[in-house]
Formats: structure tokens, C-alpha cells, sequence
């Protein structure tokens, strides 16, 4: 048979073995014949994905097919294609920790390690049709061997894409051994398998597919570890899933050829009922039509071999069979059985030999315990037990009439007969559990005392239909057995494992997948030690999650901090001037009207409040980084918040140091009134363009100080103070002429003011025989500054300057009203009026 020869010159057998096994089996069954079969695998170069087409193609083509035949095939067609729409995978490819709110990280959150007594190993969260992928990577992080061997590769620091697969393993092997997640985001490894693998993800999670993917991956591992020239890290990855087989092909019972082979993983058949006889059914192929020479073909059997047996064994069920009545693909759910543990020996060997009888005697009396104890009932059960003892318990003491014979029971004696049944039943089952203990005891000194002994620790589940259904999986690890359901991870008893396994909670949901490990290795420490690198990455990575964690704990003052911001209130100063200027003493009065100013209050209760939480933060040194996630997260910042912020924070520093330079007297009086004028004119010209509201303030202040220097200079004459008050009189004038800062009407009513000053002063002179008017010496006017450079580095503390200015504007409040009154109703004052308002000032000491 030249095409099957040809077929068996393939790159990797173990992978080509595996299909080419499967498809005959299943085209076989669709009304193939194996000759069609075969060389259509021969002409697609053994690519599965193209094989359908060229099969039917081919039969085409030689007119050999019938009309049923070739209506079953395009059916056949027409449902993998749907099935390929169906099952399309979406891949998640970013661990989107960052959207989790503080109750979904307390779930994620895992305190214990691996080997610790509270240790609950780690999930892997779907991805959209990837639990094909996570069971695979469970059961692989379950084998300790593999996983030491993984951690301990050395990889270049340049690595090309199947180097990254294995990285991305490492990291993800550590973190479900060391990380402080219960469930991880398997994202980069699957992305890094596609980008190295691009055809590894096209299996759409049928439920054939898994061994498929395992047997891509395996190569995709191996390829990877073939790139490091390492001889013996490959020869410890053959020796964990590789074994040896040979196939021998017999006619008329002579071998006429010996193939070597290697294998990963042993396909068998639902329909055989049990592991030993499925096994037995699978070694055995008959070929019709083998060539034995040119053109020349006879009947032949393929009979293979197991040589060696890897440390991992593992057995696949083909459930999938083609129905022709119904012209689509079933599932086969019937029953397999299984032992818990199984002797290699039988395996290998041609006569497939029993185990030791004693091993057989106890996996016997273990299956009749495994059925006793599905006899018992479950914890249901027991709850129907208690249900109907208080049905009849709370029944008016009447005869309980089971049929009518005349013997009668009461409720009372009813409920006591069932309490007897019920716990007659607990003790049965206390005793069959304990019998299931001695039972495991036993296998254990078996197998301690023959290393030939493989145990069960995975079983792979299948639940749902030919087209369509989920992967979950059961893994013992060496302590415990465990269901592994994608991200959830709970413990359970393996007689639950086994009821699942044969359907006795679903007929569609029964064992896929058996894989025993040898014995030796299950026992050993199931912590790996990790190595500098990935302590590392692993100390980075919990760091991160507990660094959400106070992140999530940050966005939780958000509530405390609206609330006391809305209830934010500034006790203002008296004066007008004083409260145009508290703006520059308190930032968010300096935002009153700009949105900025809300954020800011809450910007600095932020920082109060983040000074209470802070002890109680996992990385509290990180405060500064969580103070910019809250700006960014909680949605009481605007996205520009710290470009506006800036720019007005720049401004009101300015200001702030501007202002804090002011001098300010308490009182103006005739010594000091010069100075406070020249001052006065600087600060008006250093704010003029600067704050609208204060230079108002500021100016009306200013010339209120100007009508104060009238009354000054009445006070002195009045005290015979002559000369200073002409000199005090000829600087109010020169003030008049040059200040940019006087309204007109004020100005009006200073000339008003001073024209009665100089006539009083013009007659004491001429009485006194003093300098005449026009010898006044001209007193110096100091000329305003420009605005001068300001240090901004530091925020200055205006309380002492708004204090100063505050009682200077209440020792000018009757100017100040002179101001306000003249501006609104533009209309100068009378000097009588003028004159009697300021009589009470004449006797005030302070003013000289």
C-alpha cells in the first residue's frame, strides 16, 4: 500500500499518527472507503485543515461516489463550516485588572501559596471558547517534573517567537504557583502561541479538538526547546510525554516492515466500554488494500506497539461518530470505565498481561464501594430524609394509612420508622467511606512496592453535545483532587469525580480524557524553586495587584470628599479691600468662579483625606501615584485638570508674593501719609493688569486716603502746624496732577476740598507773616515702581497684610464713603457736609 507508506515519512509521527488514526476511524464511518482516505491525506501533504475538500473532491472526480453518499458529505461540509462560525474564538489580549472595582479584587485576591495548608490552587479565565486551553495548561502546571524543567530553561535575552511561548509559560507557571491571584488572564501566553504558532488557535473547541491542541503545543514547546541546543532539557521534555512504540505490518501473519514511532498521547474508542479494551481495540488497524509490490495489493494488518511509557500517560476518548440516518455528527455517550490506577506492564506488553492480582482484587472492591456509596444517595438525600421526618412530625396524632389493611401506624411512630432508615443509612455510609479509605491505603503500599504503577490525576470532562460544549477539568495533586471549572477552583471527593466522569450528573457530560502520572513523581515537593528572574517578576506582579487594590481603596473616599467639599466654607475678612486680596491668601478663593476652583477644594481635602487612609494602604509609599490615579479614575477631575491648574496656580503665585511684599499701615496719619500715598500708586500699577477686583478696591482705598490728606491738612493748620501743612497741601496737588489712578469727580471734589485749605492757609500766613504761596518748597513725589521680579517658589502667608489692610479700611470707612457716595451719584460733596462729618476727628490723637 504505497500511499500509507508514504503517509508514514512524515516530520513528526506522533503528531501525524494521532490524525491519520482519527480520520480513518471517523471517514470510515461517513462511507469512505480507506483507499479514498488515504491518498487524500497523501495529496493534501497531511494538512488536516485541507483534507475534506481534496477527499470529496477527489471522489468526485472519479464518479465512484453515490447520490446518499455524496448528500451525506455536503451535509457533513455544511455543518463543519456553521460549526467554524459558531465556535470563532475571541481572544482577550489585555489583563484588564485595572477595570476591577474592590469586591471583584477581594475575590481575586489568593493569601496562601502552594504547599501551605489553606492552599487553593489558581483558575484561568475564558477568553471566549479557550477552556480546551485552560484544562491543558492545568493539568501541565500539575506536573511538577514539567514545571521544574519549564523554570529552569535559560533564555537569551534576545528571543525570537517560540522563545517568548516559553517565557510567557515561565510567567505564567509562576504565578500560579507563587502569585496572590485565585484566577489569572492566560492572554499573553495565548498570544505569543499565536503569533509563533499561527494555526494552533484555529480548533475551534470541538470536542475532539483538545488532543489536537496538546499535540501542537507539545511541538510548539519542543521546537522552542530544539532552538537552545540543549540535549538534555530536550531529552527530560521527551521523557515527561513521550514514549517509544514500534508498528509492525503483518501479511499472512509475517511482519513485512518495523516502523519505529514515538507517541504523546494514545486515541481510543468511547464505544469500547472500558480503558483496557479500548486500549487493546486501538493498537489493531486492518488495511484492504496494501501494495506489497507495483500494482499489486493485498490485505494487511497494522499491529503497534508500546516500548517505553512516558512519566505522563495519557488516554483520549473519541466520542464523535457520524449518524447516517440522521446525516450529522452525534456524540457517543456511553459509559467508560476506568481505574484509578493501572500497572504499565499490561500495555506494553503484546499478550496485554492483567495486573497483579492483588491491585486487581482492590480496584474491583473499589468500584463496588464507588457503586454501594452512589446507592446511599448524596446530601440531597439526606435533606429528604429530614424533610419528611418533620412532615410527619408536625401531623395531629391520627392513624397513617399506608394501604387498607387494617394495620395502621401513627405520624409519631412514621417519623420514628424514618429516623431509623435514615440513620441506618449514615452508617452505611460512614462505613463504605471508611472501607474506601482502607481501599487507597492499600493501592498505595502496591504501588510504593512496584514503580511500574501509573495513578489517575486528571481526568478531562466534556459537557454538551458533537458541535458544541465546554471543557472543565478534575486534577489530584497529590493531596487533594480538584475540579478546575476555568476561573472557578473548588475541592472535591473523588467519588464525585467519578460520578461526573461516568454521567451521573448529565449524559452529555462524561470523561474526555484520562491521564495517570507515575507514582514516584506525584509525591514529590510541589514547590519549584523559581529562580532571581521570576522572583522578580512574581514580586512586581502581586506588588501590582495590591497596589489596586489601594487604588480601589483611594476611589472610595470619593464620596467623603464631595461631601465635605460641598460643605466648604471660608470665614471671610470685614473690609472690602481685605476680601478682594483673601483670594491670593487661599487658592480656591482665587478660582471663585472658575471651575478649577472645585476641583481644588476637593484637591486639597484629597490630600487630607489620603493622609487618614494612608495607614492602612499595602504600599503607602506610593501615596504620590495614587493621589494622580484618583485624579485620573474618579471623574471628579476634568481630563486637563493639571494644564489648568498649573497655569491658574502660576498666576496666583505671582500674586501671592507680589501682595506678601506689601507694606501696610493701620492708620494714616500726617507723618506717615507721603509714604502711604507713594506706596499705594506702586501697588495699583503692580495689579492694574493683573486682578481686575483688587485694583478696584485698591484705588478706591487710594483715593479715599487722598480726601483722608484734606482733613489732614485742616488738622495742622488747625494746630498752627503751618508749614507741614502746606508742605502736606502742595503733595495732595502734585499727587492730582500726576496719578493715573484718581477719577475725575474725586478729583473734583480734592480741588474743591483744597481751594478752602489754601485760602485758610493764604490769611494764617499773612497773619504770621510766613512765605507767601507761591515759595511753597515743593515737596519730593516719589514715582511708582515698575512691577518688580517675584520668587515663586514658595506660597507666602497673607493673614498679617489682609489684617493690616482690614483695619486701615475701618480707619478710613468715613472716606471710603465719601468715594462710594461721590461715584455713584457723580456729584461732589458739599464742604459744609464735608466739614461736619469730620468734626468728630479733630480731637482723635492718632491722626497727628
Amino acid at each position: 500500500m504505497q500511499n500509507y507508506t508514504q503517509a508514514n515519512q512524515l516530520k513528526s509521527f506522533r503528531f501525524t499518527q494521532h490524525q491519520l488514526n482519527q480520520i480513518l476511524k471517523q471517514y470510515q464511518t461517513y462511507g469512505f472507503t480507506q483507499s479514498q482516505i488515504l491518498q487524500a491525506w497523501q495529496k493534501c501533504n497531511q494538512d488536516q485543515y485541507l483534507f475534506h475538500d481534496v477527499l470529496i473532491q477527489q471522489v468526485n472526480a472519479k464518479g465512484t461516489v453515490s447520490k446518499d453518499l455524496l448528500q451525506s458529505q455536503l451535509n457533513l461540509k455544511t455543518q463543519t463550516d456553521q460549526k467554524q462560525m459558531r465556535n470563532s474564538i475571541f481572544i482577550q489580549t489585555v489583563d484588564d485588572l485595572q477595570n476591577c472595582d474592590l469586591p471583584t479584587l477581594q475575590e481575586l485576591y489568593r493569601t496562601n501559596q502552594i504547599n501551605s495548608p489553606n492552599w487553593k490552587p489558581t483558575g484561568l479565565i475564558n477568553l471566549g471558547n479557550t477552556c480546551y486551553i485552560n484544562i491543558m495548561l492545568q493539568y501541565m502546571f500539575n506536573v511538577t517534573t514539567f514545571r521544574q524543567l519549564i523554570f529552569n530553561v535559560q533564555l537569551p535575552s534576545s528571543k525570537n517567537n517560540g522563545q517568548k511561548v516559553i517565557q510567557k509559560l515561565k510567567e505564567l507557571f509562576a504565578l500560579m504557583q507563587s502569585g496572590n491571584r485565585n484566577y489569572i488572564n492566560p492572554c499573553e501566553l495565548i498570544t505569543s502561541l499565536q503569533e509563533y504558532k499561527p494555526n494552533i488557535l484555529t480548533i475551534k473547541g470541538e470536542q475532539n479538538d483538545y488532543n489536537e491542541l496538546q499535540l501542537m503545543f507539545l511541538d510548539a514547546i519542543e521546537s522552542s526547546l530544539l532552538d537552545l541546543n540543549n540535549e538534555s532539557v530536550i531529552q527530560e521534555f521527551k521523557s515527561i510525554f513521550y514514549g517509544q512504540s514500534e508498528e509492525n505490518i503483518i501479511v499472512s501473519n509475517k511482519v513485512v516492515k518495523t516502523n519505529p514511532t514515538q507517541y504523546s498521547s494514545i486515541t481510543i474508542e468511547a464505544n469500547e466500554e472500558n480503558l483496557l479494551k479500548a486500549f487493546t481495540s486501538s493498537r489493531i488497524l486492518y488495511i484492504d488494500d496494501y501494495e506489497i509490490s507495483e500494482k499489486v495489493f493485498t490485505k494487511a494488518l497494522i499491529h503497534q506497539n508500546i516500548k517505553t511509557v512516558p512519566k505522563i500517560l495519557q488516554f483520549y476518548l473519541n466520542r464523535v461518530l457520524y449518524d447516517t440516518n440522521q446525516n450529522q455528527l452525534i456524540k457517543n455517550n456511553k459509559v467508560f470505565t476506568f481505574p484509578s490506577t493501572i500497572d504499565i506492564s499490561q500495555f506494553i506488553q503484546d499478550d496485554s498481561i492483567n495486573q497483579s492480582k492483588e491491585m486487581q482484587e482492590l480496584l474491583k472492591k473499589e468500584q463496588e464501594i464507588l457503586q454501594k456509596l452512589e446507592q446511599c444517595g448524596d446530601i440531597q438525600s439526606d435533606t429528604q430524609f429530614e424533610g419528611l421526618i418533620k412532615l410527619f412530625t408536625k401531623q395531629p396524632n391520627e392513624p397513617f394509612i399506608i394501604d387498607p389493611q387494617p394495620n395502621l401506624q401513627s405520624h409519631i411512630e412514621m417519623a420514628k420508622q424514618l429516623s431509623l432508615y435514615q440513620e441506618a443509612f449514615k452508617i452505611k455510609k460512614q462505613q463504605l467511606q471508611m472501607d474506601f479509605i482502607k481501599i487507597e491505603e492499600q493501592k498505595r503500599r502496591v504501588i510504593e512496592a512496584k514503580k511500574t504503577i501509573y495513578q489517575l490525576t486528571a481526568l478531562l470532562i466534556h459537557s454538551g453535545t458533537a458541535l458544541s460544549g465546554h471543557y472543565y477539568c478534575f486534577i489530584y495533586d497529590g493531596k487533594f483532587w480538584w475540579k478546575f471549572n476555568d476561573r472557578v477552583v473548588t475541592q472535591v471527593e473523588f467519588p464525585v469525580v467519578f460520578a461526573e466522569a461516568q454521567g451521573k450528573t448529565n449524559k452529555n457530560t462524561n470523561v474526555s480524557g484520562l491521564i495517570y502520572e507515575q507514582c514516584e513523581q506525584i509525591n514529590q515537593k510541589r514547590l519549584v524553586p523559581l529562580g532571581n528572574e521570576l522572583e522578580q517578576f512574581i514580586e512586581q506582579k502581586n506588588q501590582e495587584l495590591l497596589m489596586l487594590f489601594d487604588q480601589q481603596k483611594v476611589l472610595q473616599i470619593k464620596s467623603r470628599i464631595l461631601q465635605r467639599a460641598a460643605e466648604h466654607k471660608i470665614i471671610y475678612p470685614k473690609s472690602q479691600i481685605a476680601i478682594a486680596l483673601t483670594k491670593y491668601q487661599y487658592f480656591e478663593e482665587f478660582l471663585q468662579g472658575n471651575p478649577n476652583r472645585h476641583y481644588f477644594v476637593r484637591y486639597t481635602i484629597l490630600d487630607e483625606e489620603l493622609k487618614i487612609l494612608n495607614p492602612i494602604l499595602k504600599y503607602p509609599q506610593q501615596i504620590n501615584e495614587y493621589k494622580k490615579y484618583f485624579i485620573s479614575n474618579s471623574g471628579i477631575f476634568p481630563k486637563n485638570f493639571d494644564q489648568m491648574f498649573q497655569q491658574d496656580y502660576s498666576k496666583y503665585t505671582f500674586i501671592n508674593n507680589l501682595i506678601s511684599n506689601f507694606s501696610v499701615p493701620t492708620i494714616v496719619t500726617s507723618a506717615n501719609f507721603q509714604q502711604v500715598i507713594t506706596q499705594f500708586q506702586k501697588y495699583c500699577l503692580q495689579l492694574k493688569n493683573l486682578d481686575n477686583s483688587a485694583f478696584e478696591y485698591l484705588t478706591i482705598l487710594f483715593q479715599a486716603i487722598l480726601l483722608q490728606g484734606c482733613f489732614l491738612c485742616e488738622l495742622l493748620i488747625q494746630k498752627s502746624k503751618l508749614q507741614e501743612g502746606k508742605q502736606l497741601t502742595q503733595f495732595i496737588f502734585e499727587t492730582i496732577k500726576t496719578s493715573q489712578f484718581i477719577q475725575a469727580i474725586i478729583t473734583q471734589q480734592l480741588r474743591e476740598n483744597m481751594k478752602s485749605i489754601i485760602e485758610e492757609l493764604e490769611e494764617l500766613s499773612k497773619k504770621q507773616s510766613l512765605i507767601s504761596k507761591s515759595n511753597i518748597t515743593s515737596p519730593s513725589i516719589l514715582v511708582p515702581d515698575t512691577i518688580f521680579q517675584i520668587n515663586q517658589n514658595k506660597i507666602k502667608d497673607l493673614s498679617d497684610v489682609i489684617q493690616k489692610f482690614d483695619e486701615l479700611e475701618q480707619n478710613t470707612q468715613l472716606w471710603i464713603g465719601f468715594v462710594n457716595k461721590i461715584l455713584k451719584s457723580s456729584e461732589i460733596i458739599p464742604q459744609k457736609v464735608r466739614l461736619e462729618q469730620e468734626m468728630p476727628l479733630y480731637f482723635d490723637k492718632k491722626l497727628y
